[in-house]
């Protein structure tokens, strides 16, 4: 099986991993080890912010189609990367929302300025009023020099960083 980890990717895990572990049940002596199998490429990071989520937001892990989440929730564990070439740099972060039903628990690792975000994204937002719509894909867009954009162009970009929440705690009530 080929992996998909590349440089950006590790460093935003081991961002990601030095900000949530406490919240899925670890301590700070059990950083090196984690950081040891984030390097290596052993740990599912996913799986870590699942348990994260779960533990914070008092759920229950389920193992059902679209649906990571005994409320119907799904998480989203996502890094902004260049999404256009080198002469034109497009920054963002995507993902599927393809089976998915509920709540779009997202966080989403910005490697350039090691910062993390968080968003609530509600099923009408990628499945629309009355079902009508449906988005198999939602990209978040970043400033091309690291970070939230300065400027947000077009309706989609403006509705989507609405749904952002300041807090982990706050993305898993």
């Amino acid at each position: 099986m080929a992996s998909r980890y590349n440089k950006d990717v590790f460093k935003s895990d081991e961002i990601l991993l030095n900000h949530i572990y406490s919240h899925a049940g670890y301590t700070r002596k059990d950083i090196p080890t984690l950081l040891k199998a984030v390097r290596r490429g052993d740990l599912a990071m996913e799986s870590l912010v699942e348990n994260a989520i779960a533990r914070v937001g008092k759920l229950k892990r389920v193992d059902i189609t679209g649906m990571d989440f005994n409320d119907g929730s799904d998480s989203k564990k996502v890094t902004v990367a260049n999404q256009g070439t080198k002469e034109k740099i497009n920054r963002g972060a995507g993902f599927s929302t393809k089976n998915k039903k509920g709540v779009l628990r997202v966080v989403v690792v910005e490697p350039m300025t090691e910062e993390i975000f968080y968003f609530r994204i509600p099923p009408e937002f990628y499945i629309g009023k009355n079902q009508k719509r449906r988005e198999t894909a939602l990209r978040i867009n970043f400033s091309n020099t690291g970070g939230k954009p300065t400027k947000l162009s077009g309706k989609t970009s403006q509705e989507i960083w609405s749904y952002e929440v300041s807090t982990f705690k706050k993305l898993c009530s």
